[in-house]
């Protein structure tokens, strides 16, 4: 059975400046996080929360991106490391 797949021209749609009227991160986030926090944003596709959330927590802070969210709630530490993930700002 073939996979689903979002055009790629939806995520640029929705990593568009205009979303940014409708939901804006800092008004959605920014009573959660504060500087220097190390922040998980799981799902974090192209990137729309994850840079206002950079900026959010500073240089001292840490904002750590899965894209794929895991299949089991609660993975072993050999399932993790096989699974490739971005961990810089």
């Amino acid at each position: 059975m073939a996979e689903k797949v979002c055009p790629v021209w939806v995520g640029y749609l929705l990593a568009s400046p205009i979303r940014k009227l409708f939901q804006n991160p800092q008004k959605i986030l920014g009573h959660y996080i504060e500087k220097g926090m190390k922040v998980l944003d799981v799902g974090c596709a192209m990137g729309f929360f994850s840079l206002p959330i950079a900026r959010m927590v500073g240089p001292n802070g840490k904002v750590i991106c899965r894209k794929k969210i895991f299949k089991y709630a609660f993975p072993s530490p050999s399932r993790m490391l096989l699974q490739p993930s971005i961990d810089h700002r």
